[in-house]
Parts: structure tokens; C-alpha cells; sequence
């Protein structure tokens, strides 16, 4: 897991910006090589700071840093903002999907070579 936090701009102690959060990936069809992506989360107001794209990088370091050749994730179809965000980062639709009954969402599986 990685955290990324800033000052409260009342300078009252720091607040968290956002996270993200590696494992070996958790799909049936994923190989010894195959990492994921399992959490990524940024606070709205740390939107276009920087921070997500730090946390991106440092979440990729640690897939390579842990010998996957490849990762994935997981992200609800309906969620624009974070699929663009994934898309410029080079990260691709794999074809792969599941349905979330609890949410009534269909998940979408994007992966990317590290």
C-alpha cells in the first residue's frame, strides 16, 4: 500500500490524498506473473495534483518490483473518470468482465505489461 498525504491548508496536520494498494491478482485465469491493481483512490479535492499519477507510478513499481510481467484491475463500466485516467496511463480493456449482483454494476478488467 502506498498513501499519499498533503498539509491541511489550516496547517492543523496532514489529511490523505489518496492510495493504492498492489497483491498478486486474485483471477482464476491469472498466472504466477499476473499482479493487480486492488485499490485506487483519490480524494477529490487532490484531483489534478499529481497525486493519482504518483501513486501510479509508484503501484507499477511495485508490481515490477515483485517479478509480475503483467497487471490488472478492476473497475465498474459506469466509471468514466478513473477508466480515463487508467487509459492514458496505458493500461487496456482485456475483454474480460463480471457482474457485481450486490451493486448491480458490470466490471470491466483492464491490464497493462510492467
Amino acid at each position: 500500500m502506498h498513501v499519499a498525504d498533503s498539509a491541511r491548508s489550516s496547517g492543523n496536520g496532514t489529511v490523505v490524498s489518496g492510495l493504492v494498494v498492489t497483491r498478486p491478482s486474485a483471477d482464476d485465469d491469472a498466472g504466477s506473473d499476473v499482479g493487480e491493481l486492488h485499490m485506487c483512490y483519490v480524494h477529490p479535492e487532490a484531483w489534478g495534483s499529481g497525486v493519482a499519477d504518483a501513486l501510479m507510478a509508484s503501484a507499477l513499481d511495485d508490481l515490477r518490483g515483485a517479478g509480475h510481467r503483467r497487471a490488472t484491475l478492476w473497475t465498474a463500466e459506469a466509471n468514466h473518470r478513473p477508466r480515463a485516467f487508467y487509459e492514458r496511463h496505458g493500461w487496456a480493456l482485456d475483454g474480460a468482465c463480471r457482474s457485481k449482483t450486490r451493486m448491480g454494476s458490470t466490471l470491466l478488467r483492464y491490464a497493462i505489461p510492467v
